[in-house]
């Protein structure tokens, strides 16, 4: 009598199954097909024209931006563009007291350009604290929670007052992981959930949360701008079976998808600090991980390129 057992382990977007004979040999290892609705299968959200137009607007703000801050781009232009962004679109402005707030303000009340980014070259959100996935395929929830506690959005702000918790966040109102199982890259449903608990982009420090696809050409700009302005964002990696893994994530039979928490950046954003949530998955993860420390990606724009080209960050 041939004796199966199976084991079936969620990890952020993706069920991974291993199976085991206990009669047979072993069968050489084969990369299964995608699992239906996986967060590495590639599909991209569909956005409105509107949309597209405040995505585009977004990335040149981050443009504009990022040159400022390191010497270049046109004194003032960043104030005036975010003044614009905010009138248009919604923005709350960079938190009090945050590298972006005091750089505008400098960048407003006279004729100089902000302080170059080699004045503060690392900026980690201080506060920030990461929160393991629970149960294990709320890494989406999890990265959410850790980012609205940040905020300070410890009830949701769209009217409904609910008390921040990953199962809350979870629910039909915001991430819909409760039901889907899965927090999927295409569904647009990190992003827009996120929003959904803010009270819409007018209440964050950079406006709305938008997915932005394979970003590794301007994963830094996105980062600097976001962190700067005390708006921290999600990250969805995939990890493909027999490739490259980080931060002691191990090797399955079947892709990972999975969603961090970004927190923080060294060296003017050529290093990036994550919170990872499947501490309660994975035994050899850390709650924190840069990625100075990841033979496999050790810079920003590397790990953008390794683990983001298929899905990409919600920012």
């Amino acid at each position: 009598m041939r004796i199966r057992t199976k084991t079936a382990l969620r990890v952020g977007l993706i069920t991974l199954a291993l199976s085991t004979s206990a009669i047979a040999p072993a069968a050489a290892a084969t990369n299964p097909a995608p699992i239906p609705d996986d967060d590495s299968s590639g599909v991209q959200p569909v956005y409105t024209a509107s949309q597209l137009t405040q995505i585009k607007d977004k990335n040149a703000l981050a443009a504009e931006y990022y040159a400022e801050k390191t010497g270049g781009g046109t004194p003032g232009k960043y104030a005036s563009m975010f003044s614009a962004y905010k009138q248009r679109w919604g923005a709350a402005g960079p938190r009090s007291g945050s590298p972006a707030a005091t750089a505008m303000t400098s960048s407003t009340s006279s004729s100089s350009s902000m302080t170059p980014m080699a004045a503060y070259t690392q900026n980690h959100l201080s506060g920030y604290y990461q929160v393991a996935e629970s149960p294990g395929y709320y890494c989406g929830p999890a990265s959410g929670y850790s980012n609205m506690n940040y905020m300070g959005f410890w009830t949701s702000n769209d009217g409904y007052n609910v008390s921040l918790s990953q199962s809350a966040l979870a629910g039909s109102r915001y991430m819909q992981t409760a039901a889907n199982g899965t927090t999927t890259w295409g569904s647009n449903d990190w992003a827009s959930g996120s929003n959904n608990w803010a009270g819409g982009g007018g209440y964050l420090p950079t406006g709305a949360y938008y997915e932005q696809h394979d970003p590794g050409s301007t994963m830094v700009t996105d980062l600097t701008t976001d962190i700067d302005a005390g708006q921290p964002f999600g990250a969805d990696t995939v990890e493909v079976y027999r490739g490259p893994h980080y931060n002691g994530h191990p090797d399955r039979q079947t892709s990972i998808g999975h969603w961090l928490g970004v927190f923080g950046y060294d060296n003017s954003g050529a290093n990036t600090e994550f919170a990872d949530s499947s501490t309660s998955i994975f035994p050899n993860a850390q709650r924190y991980f840069n990625t100075v420390n990841e033979p496999t990606a050790p810079s920003t724009t590397a790990f953008a390129n390794t683990y983001l080209s298929t899905n990409g960050i919600a920012y």
